[in-house]
């Protein structure tokens, strides 16, 4: 039963820290998207 429990919080860990690194993974893509139509627009101008 412990080595269960034990299994179950190293899977839920595992999980939470692929969910953050997806969001830094997303804000990061998002930040460079940015940064690309930002300098896009003032290279336009």
């Amino acid at each position: 039963m412990f080595k269960f429990y034990l299994q179950a919080v190293m899977l839920l860990s595992l999980d939470n820290a692929a969910i953050s690194l997806k969001k830094s993974f997303t804000r990061h893509q998002n930040q460079i998207i940015f940064v690309k139509t930002v300098g896009f627009e003032e290279h336009k101008i």
